[in-house]
């Protein structure tokens, strides 16, 4: 529970250090603002006190809608910032003509405004598209084989990736340099992901460039991306680099300000913890722990750190029957997939 809180709130930091800059501004601009029902206590540092206090509240307990906090945020500057324009309006709340009913309506209308201006996907029609590089990390205790196998899609080790979406993990081409991750979530339809390996040390790095393709949408690159990892005392040291092509300034604001890629990297450790957990208190044999002698953690090494191509195992064969055979027992079930 603590250590989720910690993670939470460190993926917070730039949402809520920008939100809390914003408030003091308001607060600062609008220091005459509100009428002060206590004597000597300035009610603007009341109110954004409170609004500061809120925020860590609404990123814990409603992580879903934390935008809530920098929307919120800006709406109450700009709110101050047309009062001050607009003394006579319903904006000040310092006049003595106010009507709070109409103030409210008015705050709700410059929410509304700054949403659609902020979160609408208008701006990605007009806006400039430019390649962009997002970097995450994060600790945790796992070690070096499970944590490889649960964030590198490698073939032969279906078991041990934590997303429950992907049904099967195959080499696309004989040198072994491309990996396809076939996905199905039912009702949806199935897709896939291309893995094509730039460079890779096994334990230790690797870096992929990504595709997606699925039965109604073309081949579309989706970057690339790379990982490291790091031993630091008895955790591991996970940091997460992703490169895209093309992307638009309100993703790019948004995935700064919520550190989407740190978020990721976080959902993917704890299934992993999770799943390491899970097997521990039933007594087997801990998912993504492999032994020395394992032949495919072998093959994996001398395919991926040499510049020899390796010819495709027969293994490979038996994973599209293993996927075969999920497809069959899914077409018993009444649910067959795209």
């Amino acid at each position: 529970m603590w250590d989720r809180l910690k993670r939470l709130f460190y993926r917070d930091r730039r949402r809520l250090a920008f939100s809390v800059a914003l408030v003091l501004l308001a607060s600062a601009i609008g220091f005459d603002y509100l009428p002060d029902p206590v004597p000597h206590v300035p009610s603007e540092s009341l109110a954004a006190g409170a609004l500061i206090l809120a925020m860590p509240l609404v990123s814990a307990l409603v992580p879903d809608h934390r935008y809530l906090i920098e929307l919120g945020a800006v709406s109450n500057l700009l709110f101050v910032l047309m009062g001050r324009v607009f003394p006579l309006s319903n904006f000040n709340l310092a006049s003595e003509q106010v009507d709070f009913l109409s103030s409210a309506v008015l705050y709700g209308l410059t929410v509304a405004v700054v949403q659609g201006v902020v979160r609408g996907r208008w701006s990605d029609r007009f806006g400039p598209r430019t390649p962009v590089r997002l970097t995450a990390r994060a600790t945790t205790p796992v070690g070096r084989r499970a944590l490889w196998f649960g964030l590198v899609p490698t073939p032969g080790h279906l078991e041990d990736n934590p997303d429950p979406s992907v049904v099967a993990i195959d080499y696309l081409d004989a040198n072994r340099r491309t990996v396809r991750m076939i996905h199905w979530m039912p009702p949806h339809r199935r897709w896939e992901t291309l893995l094509h390996i730039e460079e890779a040390a096994l334990h230790d790095h690797v870096r992929l460039r990504i595709e997606s393709r699925s039965e109604d949408v073309a081949q579309a690159s989706r970057g690339s991306t790379s990982l490291r990892v790091f031993d630091k005392g008895p955790h591991r040291l996970v940091i997460l680099a992703q490169d895209s092509e093309q992307v638009a300034l309100r993703h790019l604001v948004r995935g700064w300000l919520d550190d989407t890629l740190g978020r990721m990297l976080d959902a993917r450790l704890a299934r992993i913890e999770a799943q390491l957990s899970t097997a521990r208190q039933t007594g087997r044999q801990p998912k993504g722990r492999v032994r020395r002698d394992d032949p495919e953690t072998q093959d994996f090494l001398d395919c991926f750190c040499s510049a020899e191509p390796v010819p495709v195992a027969a293994d490979r064969h038996e994973l599209r029957r293993k996927t075969d055979r999920i497809r069959i027992a899914t077409r018993k079930s009444g649910a067959e997939p795209g």
